[in-house]
């Protein structure tokens, strides 16, 4: 029984009763605020109105801070809504919920479980005290308690948590300056084992509580007198073939009383029926680990498994196996596990000396693309949400994600990659944590519990394919070879790797982590977080081998002023001292000293900006030549040097000037789409070095009879050159084609267009560059075009669910209808409509041109009035 709904809240600091008073049924909780769990104390405070939005403009400094130090600098605590103006997170808060335990449950085992809590607690349930704040600490485990005795069945309980914030919340820094100074987040609070990144870093604000609370989900459930805890299914395959499978599955049995017990462990794999069954003795109170194997059970031996696939590669196939414990014929308890059949493995590449790590799944080597994500900033791991941007990360043809923030995501996370085939690099300690010389964390053995329960609370998930002790540093030795020595014993089913700091060139390596290099993979120098010439990206694919698996590497993302003018409410108030528009706010949501070469190339190649609209419309024209770069600059010699790319970051915790493919309204951005053709199962695209086109084939089939068409058109669209070509492409590999001539009359600007067709006739990829031939470059030019007027149509059918619009658009003109933004919106005057899945956005159409795109979208963000069409773009008449 999920406990979600009907908590109240309140600072212990308010509440005069003592604990057991308070978790009893009936407690008057005068002036407690309502909220659901999951849910940080901030986050439920600013539900009910008592702190405003931090996510909103500058609110986050009409909030106290945990750091008195950092509210006397800013003088925060006037904003406290406690007697006194004292420190709101200083004391710990209650939660409280009431609910029925239904009559059956009586004679049996009643557990308590939570799946996280940030940073200690007191338990109690009716009265009666469960546990205290020395056995519930630290943010990483799970926690389960046996209340048969606090518990009573058939009537209404009370269950209390109080919960601490942590030991040493640290002194946080500001983000005001534009181009300034970044937030450091290597503070005190790495002393907790908690959610450290909630001091603030470079892209997340300071969360004010530190997430103070029950940040995941809490739960009761009934027993016999033997539980099954962790089990684990193992799937193996005999590659290079894929069948058979055989499975080992595990699982942890503890007798909860005092007397032996002895019963049977049955297993049913529910999709093909198959079940096994062994005895077990176990003495009073034991917990003990039991196997079973393909060799003792036939039933664990799948002739013909249906495989797990990332997406793009296959389907997504996924089995349960339902675990029962057995005494005297009845059940005690029963689990069910969800599993895919698939096997990780990998190769390292060597070349010049260097090495590129190849991952493979199911023996099929898997160019992976994709990057690192942020939780919410407050933690808000709403359900809807939580899969709109898992989909929009598949929509983007990406295949891998990263936490850098957060090691133990709600379960649900982990179903969602799953179900979309997103792989998961599960990073455990964050960014430059646990280094040496440094005692971070204080509590080692906490430290190692943590470690521990994020092992077996999700090896069960075939999206999960890798993992790394931090991603940016190195752990000190005892932190390192703790995390791999549970990793070795708990689930050697993954490639595990230190960190993203070790590139083959480094030479100051600890001796401790030696035994694990090479990784095959990097995030250091040469690489960018602000802005490069699109063909830099290719320079550094052909000459820099940490380019063979670069973790990270990005560019700002900027918002269009729709998402804009909703968290920078000052739009238009740029001081004297910074560049148009930006200001303290723009500085605050990210237009930091990272965001400066990216502001600096908007201005140098498209001109100084003549309205915040304008900065953004330059802004999405920068941005989608900067994503799109990168990630052909990898395809390019795909295989032959480089065999992955991970982007920093996909998605952004806030509203936020940055990183990012989708903004925080779950706004699609332009990124998202120069990404997603990027990273298309079929590809083709133009290498800015030398002018090469190539086909890119992502598939693990030969892709033959391919028509590719190139045609160059200068400003005023008069076509300068044309030509086509038969290509086959090789399984999983790219292929040049032929390279696009230097035109001497084309002008300042030259636009080339690629499509590519298969046997049939139909356009299967196509790409479109603007490109500067001035020396150095200058995209000026571009605000030349002439208006165009497009000729459009809509439809909107029903799909369950979903709706699917169908948009046709036509370019009647002769003249070039460049960037064109489409919107669906709920109703003429309404919002645009979100989350929205198009096949297409920002693209453009050449005279005389046709185009038809899709977009999905959830029924219920439609609203009531019919979708309507709005159409804009860089020289497009808006309708």
């Amino acid at each position: 029984m999920e406990l979600q709904k009907q908590w109240m809240i309140r600072s212990s600091a308010l509440v005069d009763a003592p604990a057991e008073e308070v978790s009893r049924p009936g407690f008057q909780a005068e002036g407690w605020y309502p909220t659901s769990v999951p849910s940080t104390v901030l986050n439920a405070l600013v539900k009910n109105g008592v702190y405003p939005d931090p996510r909103i403009g500058l609110n986050n400094f009409l909030i106290p801070d945990a750091s008195d130090e950092f509210n006397a600098k800013h003088d925060l605590a006037k904003y406290s809504h406690l007697p006194g103006k004292r420190n709101p997170w200083a004391a710990p808060y209650w939660y409280r919920t009431e609910f029925p335990l239904p009559g059956a449950s009586a004679g049996r085992r009643i557990w308590l479980d939570f799946d996280a809590i940030n940073y200690r607690a007191d338990i109690w349930l009716n009265g009666k005290p469960v546990a205290d704040r020395r056995q519930v600490v630290g943010s990483f485990s799970r926690y389960r308690f046996d209340v048969t005795k606090q518990a009573s069945p058939g009537r209404v309980n009370c269950l209390a948590v109080k919960v601490y914030p942590v030991d040493h919340p640290g002194v946080p820094d500001a983000q005001f300056d534009v181009f300034g100074k970044v937030r450091d987040f290597r503070k005190e609070i790495m002393k907790d084992v908690t959610l450290v990144m909630s001091i603030g870093y470079d892209c997340m604000p300071t969360v004010r509580d530190r997430l103070t609370g029950l940040w995941q989900g809490v739960r009761v459930e009934g027993s016999g007198p033997v539980v099954v805890r962790n089990p684990f299914v193992v799937t193996d395959l005999p590659l290079p073939k894929t069948s058979p499978a055989r499975l080992t599955v595990s699982a942890e049995l503890t007798n909860a009383t005092d007397t032996p017990q002895k019963g049977v462990l049955t297993g049913r794999i529910v999709e093909t029926g198959a079940t096994f069954s062994m005895p077990v003795e176990l003495a009073p109170n034991q917990t003990r680990s039991v196997t079973c194997s393909p060799e003792q059970h036939p039933a664990l031996v799948i002739a013909d498994p249906r495989l797990w696939w990332p997406v793009n590669c296959g389907p997504q196939h996924l089995y349960r196996m339902v675990l029962r414990f057995e005494l005297d014929g009845n059940t005690s308890d029963e689990k069910t596990v969800a599993f895919g059949i698939r096997q990780i493995t990998k190769r390292l590449h060597e070349l010049d000396g260097a090495h590129g790590l190849q991952l493979h799944v199911n023996g099929q080597k898997i160019f992976c693309r994709g990057g690192y994500i942020q939780p919410e900033m407050l933690y808000d791991w709403e359900p809807e949400r939580m899969e709109a941007e898992i989909r929009y990360l598949t929509h983007a043809n990406l295949n891998i994600v990263f936490f850098e923030d957060v090691p133990n995501p709600p379960d649900a996370f982990l179903d969602l990659c799953d179900h979309y085939g997103l792989m998961f690099g599960n990073c455990f300690y964050g960014c430059y944590w646990m280094q040496p010389k440094t005692n971070y964390p204080e509590d080692l053995d906490l430290l190692s519990q943590g470690t521990i329960d994020i092992l077996k609370r999700y090896r069960n998930h075939p999206s999960l394919v890798l993992y790394m002790a931090q991603n940016e540093g190195e752990p000190r030795e005892p932190v390192y070879e703790m995390w791999r020595r549970h990793v070795l014993d708990l689930d050697p089913t993954r490639i595990f790797i230190p960190s993203g700091s070790f590139p083959d060139y480094r030479k100051n390596v600890p001796e401790w982590i030696k035994k694990d290099l090479p990784t095959g993979t990097n995030d250091y120098a040469p690489k960018s977080y602000g802005w490069q010439p699109p063909e830099q990206y290719f320079k550094w694919v052909r000459h820099e081998r940490n380019w063979m698996f670069m973790l990270e590497s990005g560019s700002a993302s900027l918002p269009p002023i729709a998402s804009l003018s909703r968290f920078i409410p000052d739009l238009e108030a740029a001081p004297e001292s910074s560049p148009y528009p930006l200001n303290k706010t723009w500085a605050e949501h990210g237009a930091n000293s990272y965001y400066k070469p990216y502001d600096q190339a908007l201005r140098r190649l498209l001109g100084e900006p003549s309205s915040v609209a304008d900065y953004c419309r330059k802004g999405h024209l920068l941005t989608a030549d900067q994503h799109r770069a990168m990630f052909e600059a990898v395809n390019h010699r795909m295989w032959d040097v480089t065999s992955g790319f991970c982007q920093w970051k996909l998605n952004s915790c806030w509203p936020s000037v940055q990183w990012q493919l989708y903004d925080w309204y779950l706004r699609p951005m332009v990124s998202l789409y120069y990404i997603r053709k990027a990273c298309a199962p079929l590809h083709v695209q133009l290498c800015p070095l030398d002018s090469m086109v190539s086909v890119v084939n992502n598939r693990f089939d030969r892709a033959g009879g391919l028509d590719v068409h190139a045609r160059v058109y200068g400003l005023d669209m008069k076509l300068k050159w044309d030509k086509r070509e038969k290509v086959d492409v090789p399984a999983n590999a790219y292929k040049d084609v032929f390279a696009v001539p230097t035109i001497s009359d084309v002008g300042p600007i030259r636009f080339v267009k690629l499509d590519l067709r298969d046997a049939a006739g139909a356009v299967v990829a196509d790409n479109f560059y603007w490109l500067s031939t001035k020396v150095p470059p200058d995209l000026k030019d571009l605000a030349k075009l002439p208006p165009v007027k497009l000729e459009a149509s809509h439809t909107v059918e029903n799909k369950g669910a979903e709706r699917i619009a169908t948009v046709r658009l036509e370019n009647p003109t002769d003249k070039l209808a460049f960037f064109i933004h489409l919107a669906l919106t709920k109703g003429a005057d309404g919002e645009e409509i979100l989350p929205v899945f198009w096949d297409d956005d920002y693209f453009s159409l050449l005279p005389g041109e046709t185009r038809t795109v899709r977009a999905a979208f959830v029924a219920k963000d439609a609203g009531d009035k019919p979708p309507a069409l709005k159409i804009d773009g860089w020289n497009i008449v808006s309708k």
